[in-house]
């Protein structure tokens, strides 16, 4: 596996020579039709591929990181186990797509930690629930992880090395043939001695977990005179992680995942009709296994893990009259636990989702209003309903408003279900009731942009499904999440100030107490800029304590600065960057026992566009 990147990506790299000057960056909603229609309700934070450049991200956990109002927690650094909530909500009710194509592999989704940056676009935040266009697991929001390449010329290599002994390489080239034609082809490969992400004093003293990966992705798109946009894509990743067996005190196990996913994309944008399809095929070979041990030797306690999912959508806007708009809809996901894998039976595990989804959109002078209805029909779980209802209105650029309110629910995953000795077949899926209200507004003025948000949330849980350990999954009856989110920024020639601040109260109803693994406060600032060829930036974030699930401690809060600066030279061709993470070395924990990363240095180097 590993020659086979490095062949590819070597004959690939050629082709850099045909790429010519960058355009400035176009950012444009990628989001299924018609819910482009209801983000006129809410907002869309994105997240383009500059930005998470500047702040030497390099997989997903740590670009979804910047994003205000998104809560990272992992198992101590990159390549361990990472997860995210929205608000203080659920992070399994945060539904992934890559290009509106869900992502589904693994017993409970994909590792964020093990999902490359090199060949993302830009990436839509969607919060609140999105279920009557996405369905299960997208009841606290969705993340769209835009890949299909835009109809210009791009390419761009970064060289970066860090703390711990990492190095990251990655390559993005996109070559745009024709004005109607387009390629692209990224590869990452990333190694790092890691360090002690769970010390036991007198046991593992001075052992190191490391990580090695390899990614490509492989994409071409093409636009039919008739305006039809067509894309085929394909992700093959090839990655080893070290990682503490908390079962086994003091062994160290590797964690090796073999993941393809193939996907075709195509839409259509008319006066009167439009359209967006899309279909997925998602696999992956998940081993665990002692240093030392074969990854198929099953009688040393070696695991296996093998899913695959094929997923589709397609979906229809008709512009019946000027201020109304339908909109049409189905979605099929198909997910399968292989009888290969060990420990969970001896025939495939399937489940399978249909669903079917209306809605209407009104937009008269400044008034705005959509309702929409989706039905679910679950091989497991049979038939289930949902719906939202908005209203709004755009006052002027500096207020508009929005309300929304609606219904969402979330099939259990394959591990809380299945999982040995910790699973939970008996488990029901949680229903949700939720309620927002978003006020927002910006304008231009001779000094510069101003901008603010603010939204007021609530949520109430029927059935919420959480880890407590040592019992394993359960249904908590009855608990609800309310809050605030606000924030605001300024933009001027040189500067970019931004500050935001989510105030949370996730609750379990029965016990009065605050739901586990979820923080109720946090905060950020940031500053960044350009000035002449260098460019610069500084974040701050404070995360309030909270109550870990599996040691029952509460862990302190905690606040991060990080700092960097660029020198960009040759006409911006080529940029050398430094950047210190957690500045004040901080020492925290997300997970108990789990300490994070220590104060992080990383310098790096990037070209682009030198042809």
């Amino acid at each position: 596996m590993k020659k086979k990147f490095f062949v590819i990506a070597a004959l690939l790299m050629p082709n850099m020579v045909l790429a010519a000057n960058l355009d400035e960056e176009v950012t444009a909603t990628a989001v299924r039709l018609p819910e482009t229609l209801n983000l006129k309700l809410a907002q869309v934070q994105v997240l383009t591929a500059e930005e998470i450049k500047t702040n030497n991200s390099h997989n997903l956990a740590e670009a979804i990181a910047l994003i205000p109002g998104i809560n990272v927690s992992s198992y101590g650094g990159r390549g361990q186990n990472a997860n995210f909530n929205i608000r203080g909500g659920s992070s399994d009710g945060i539904l992934v797509l890559v290009d509106g194509n869900p992502i589904k592999v693994g017993l409970s989704g994909i590792n964020v930690n093990t999902v490359p940056v090199s060949a993302i676009e830009k990436i839509e935040v969607l919060k609140g629930g999105r279920a009557t266009f996405y369905g299960a697991n997208a009841h606290e929001g969705v993340i769209n992880i835009i890949t299909i390449p835009e109809y210009r010329n791009k390419q761009v290599a970064t060289y970066s090395y860090s703390s711990n002994a990492t190095h990251d390489f990655t390559m993005n080239n996109t070559v745009a043939i024709t004005d109607k034609d387009v390629v692209k082809v990224a590869f990452n490969s990333a190694k790092s001695d890691g360090y002690n992400v769970h010390p036991m004093l007198g046991l593992n003293d001075g052992e190191e977990f490391g990580l090695r990966e390899r990614d490509l992705y492989l994409a071409y798109a093409h636009t039919f005179d008739s305006g039809i946009e067509a894309s085929l894509s394909y992700s093959v990743t090839d990655f080893t992680g070290e990682y503490e067996n908390g079962f086994i005190t003091s062994q160290k196990n590797h964690n090796d995942i073999e993941r393809h996913i193939v996907s075709f994309n195509s839409n259509y944008k008319g006066d009167f009709y439009s359209y967006d399809l899309g279909l997925s095929y998602n696999k992956e070979n998940n081993y665990d296994h002692a240093i030392g041990v074969s990854k198929i030797d099953f009688a040393s306690s070696a695991t296996k893990v093998n899913t695959n999912s094929l997923s589709g959508h397609f979906s229809n806007l008709f512009q019946v009259v000027d201020s109304l708009a339908l909109g049409l809809g189905v979605d099929f996901d198909r997910q399968v636990l292989d009888k290969n894998s060990n420990s969970y039976g001896e025939s495939d595990i399937v489940v399978i989702n249909k669903a079917a989804y209306a809605s209407l959109n009104y937009e008269q002078d400044i008034w705005l209003g959509e309702a929409s209805y989706r039905i679910d029909d679950n091989s497991k779980y049979n038939h289930r309903g949902t719906f939202t209802l908005g209203a709004g209105a755009n006052v002027s650029d500096w207020f508009k408003v929005g309300v929304r309110g609606g219904t969402a629910y979330r099939a259990p995953n394959f591990s809380e279900l299945f999982y040995p000795n910790y699973g939970n077949k008996n488990l029901k899926p949680e229903k949700t009731k939720f309620f927002e209200i978003d006020f927002n507004g910006d304008v231009d003025t001779e000094f510069g942009n101003y901008g603010y948000y603010v939204n007021l949330f609530y949520t109430k849980y029927k059935d919420l499904i959480v880890s407590n350990y040592p019992f394993g999954y359960q249904n908590i009856e009855k608990s609800r999440n309310k809050g605030i989110e606000f924030g605001g920024s300024a933009k001027f020639t040189y500067l970019t100030a931004k500050f935001g601040a989510v105030l949370a109260n996730p609750k379990n109803d029965i016990t009065n107490q605050t739901v586990p693994n979820r923080s109720k406060q946090t905060y950020y600032a940031s500053l960044d800029g350009r000035f002449d060829k260098v460019d610069y930036l500084a974040r701050y974030d404070f995360i309030s304590k909270k109550k870990d699930n599996y040691s029952k401690k509460t862990l302190g809060g905690y606040g991060l600065l990080n700092l960097g600066l660029g020198l960009n030279v040759l006409d911006d061709k080529v940029r050398f960057g430094f950047k210190v993470d957690n500045v004040f070395n901080k020492k925290y924990e997300t997970f108990a026992g789990y300490p994070a990363p220590e104060r992080i240095y990383a310098g790096t180097i990037t070209i682009q566009n030198l042809f």
